[in-house]
């Protein structure tokens, strides 16, 4: 082993259904201390907009704070935000603390039957601690109801054919909604600066639109995805006939099941890359100097992490600095070798081959400590 101190930046997103990014980031740790004791490790958990995404953003200067709303299919669940900044005049939202398909048991999911309201009534918490700014994450949903739950809960009123709806929309009620009416809107939202977390740029509608692309892993049937399509084409007329503006077509008009478009349209939010605005907060540029090796990964590495994922993300920042990059995910797909011509040294799954996905979920983190080690003793000793 050379006589020097390396420094090793860990910079993973969380593994979908397996670990948290700084569960990951521990598991690294573990993996290059058996190898390389005296190495000098700095950790830092990112994620795209999902899971993850207010802890990532409090962890560079802020504090988390706990709030019991309503969860995805209308039980309470503890979700936490954030407040950041020196003065903690920016609030953060993430709307899969509240609304996450990670709250649901796969037996039960089906997004005919959640909703956002959940994260709206996060919304209006922090609202209250009179913030200018107020970022949201919108990745890791359950639901498919184009934000009208969030909207309800933030004074938006939807009706039927019988009057007012008083039951939070879910997806399975965007064709019964006759009228939406914006009037009684929270106040303070007018003097909020509120900027929208993604990492997807798929329209609402049509084949590469929410329902098609994103409900079956929500536990939607064909049937199912064909009842979400018909009431998203329903609810975004009224929708923009009601706020006066034209969001269906727009980049990320599709993420979390149309909540993109909801915020959008309802709170007039842009959407941002997410792991951009993650990495500009946390000053990450800053944090590459003196490092030797980055290691990152996410649950799956394919040809879609090019899209603006967080290892993406990371491979762009590390490039302009000529920071060499490990990417350790739970598999890697042949799509994702083009990562090689951005500055990715290596590249591997964690799990065994010929394991189930039972097992590998199970093991992510004994098999991410014994990856590491195996590969920082190659690079340690080359």
């Amino acid at each position: 082993m050379k006589n020097r101190q390396y420094h090793f930046l860990l910079a993973p997103d969380s593994f979908k259904d397996s670990l948290s990014a700084p569960e990951i980031c521990d598991a690294m740790a573990r993996g290059i201390r058996r190898t390389c004791p005296d190495a000098r490790i700095t950790s830092v958990p990112l994620s795209d907009g999902g899971e993850g995404f207010t802890r990532a953003l409090t962890a560079a200067g802020g504090e988390c704070r706990r709030f019991k709303v309503m969860g995805p299919l209308g039980e309470s669940v503890h979700a936490h935000y954030g407040l950041i900044d020196k003065n903690r005049k920016t609030g953060v939202v993430e709307m899969a603390a509240a609304s996450g398909l990670h709250l649901i048991p796969v037996s039960r999911r089906n997004p005919l039957n959640t909703t956002t309201f959940g994260t709206g009534e996060l919304i209006r918490k922090v609202l209250n601690h009179d913030v200018d700014q107020l970022i949201i994450g919108i990745g890791g949903s359950a639901t498919h109801d184009l934000g009208c739950g969030l909207a309800q809960a933030l004074g938006v009123r939807f009706y039927d054919s019988s009057g007012e709806i008083s039951r939070p929309i879910c997806g399975g009620l965007l064709e019964t909604v006759r009228a939406v009416e914006i009037q009684g809107l929270n106040i303070r939202l007018k003097a909020v600066e509120i900027m929208t977390a993604s990492d997807v740029k798929n329209p609402l509608l049509g084949p590469q639109g929410a329902a098609y692309t994103y409900a079956r892993q929500k536990g939607a049937d064909d049937q199912i995805i064909e009842t979400l399509e018909k009431g998203s084409g329903h609810i975004i007329r009224l929708i923009e006939e009601a706020t006066g503006k034209s969001v269906r077509d727009v980049p990320g008009a599709g993420a979390a099941g149309g909540l993109g478009a909801g915020i959008m349209a309802f709170l007039g939010s842009a959407i941002t890359p997410g792991i951009e605005l993650i990495l500009d907060r946390i000053g990450f540029d800053e944090l590459l100097n003196g490092v030797d090796y980055i290691l990152t990964g996410e649950g799956k590495t394919d040809a879609q992490t090019i899209q603006g994922k967080t290892v993406w993300g990371v491979i762009q920042r590390a490039k302009k600095q000529s920071v060499p990059v490990i990417v350790l995910s739970g598999r890697v797909e042949s799509g994702a070798r083009i990562l090689y011509n951005h500055g990715v040294q290596i590249m591997d799954s964690i799990c065994p081959k010929r394991v189930t996905e039972e097992d590998a979920l199970k093991n992510t983190r004994s098999d991410m400590i014994r990856k590491v080690a195996q590969v920082v003793r190659k690079l340690v000793l080359a």
